[in-house]
């Protein structure tokens, strides 16, 4: 090449947006294939089919997150195990995000699971991950720069995340999406004041009242089981101490071991060797009536399924 002359390449046809092939011969037509982008995440677990009471507490959630103020807004759930803190977080991000076009994230951070408790750094990887980032390659390790890309890639959208079972705030923190109309709701059996320094509402999840308590027993026993030892209905809700999940626990002994009415149902969850004992706090009273209730209801399981 002498002089000015020079080699160089040129694009017509307008503005062009993506991939661009050089090649000295082209026979027959060029086709690029991308990938379709992921579907927006909707990631909620199913709610239960049953469901009683907690319209005050949906309402004064509703209203926490629907808040003024700028920035993402934070709303902790807190109560003992059991009492139905999941569900009534699931329904009511159900009930103030409805729109489809927004993005619904969900985590078990297994902070009381009895298993390792989630590292921030493992669930910003599967939120990434959820909207098509790191995919084909390793994303990085670090914490902080993971979180940086979470509120990148969540900056432009309306995103809400339901941390369930979270152990400390610490697991909360880096979760945080970027924007102003974001939301997170948390579920933990500590009250995570923490949170409330930096700004979240908490939101102390007690058990049932025992007309709603009674009301789900009788509905989850069904017609014939309720109708067939109607006494035995408020016995069942106070052997429970009213929480949710023992509740449910108990009414699944009906199913299965079918012929198992509610009268002894309520014997077993009264009897002396398991009924408490002295006087306790009602967070641990709750603890042995999940407990109880649960380990019954296994014991009645199948060997094949309880083996399982």
């Amino acid at each position: 090449m002498t002089g000015s002359a020079r080699v160089g390449n040129v694009i017509s046809g307008g503005m062009v947006s993506g991939p661009v092939i050089q090649a000295g011969r082209i026979d027959g037509g060029v086709h690029l294939h991308h990938h379709p982008p992921p579907p927006v995440p909707r990631q909620l677990p199913a709610t239960p089919r049953v469901w009683v009471d907690r319209e005050e507490d949906l309402d004064a959630l509703a209203r926490a997150c629907r808040g003024g103020g700028d920035g993402v807004r934070c709303v902790a759930i807190s109560g003992p195990g059991g009492a139905g803190k999941s569900a009534l977080a699931v329904r009511l991000l159900r009930m103030v995000d409805a729109d489809a076009g927004h993005a619904q994230m969900y985590v078990d951070l297994r902070g009381h699971s009895g298993r390792a408790p989630l590292r921030p750094v493992d669930v910003l990887a599967r939120f990434l991950r959820a909207f098509g980032h790191g995919l084909g390659a390793a994303l990085p390790a670090d914490e902080d720069e993971l979180a940086a890309w979470w509120r990148s890639v969540t900056g432009g959208r309306t995103v809400t995340v339901l941390a369930d079972n979270a152990a400390d705030a610490d697991q909360i923190r880096p979760l945080m999406p970027g924007g102003t109309g974001g939301l997170v709701v948390v579920t933990s059996r500590m009250p995570l004041e923490d949170l409330a320094v930096e700004g979240a509402a908490i939101h102390h999840l007690r058990p049932l009242p025992r007309k709603a308590a009674i009301d789900l027993i009788t509905r989850l026993a069904g017609t014939a089981g309720a109708a067939a030892d109607p006494c035995a209905i408020p016995r069942v809700a106070d052997a429970c101490a009213h929480n949710a999940l023992a509740l449910r626990a108990a009414a699944a002994r009906l199913v299965i071991r079918p012929g198992t009415t509610l009268s002894q149902i309520a014997a077993s969850l009264t009897a002396p060797t398991t009924a408490p004992s002295g006087p306790r706090e009602l967070d641990q009273l709750q603890g042995a009536a999940v407990v109880t209730s649960i380990n019954q209801a296994y014991a009645d399981l199948p060997s094949e399924a309880a083996a399982a």
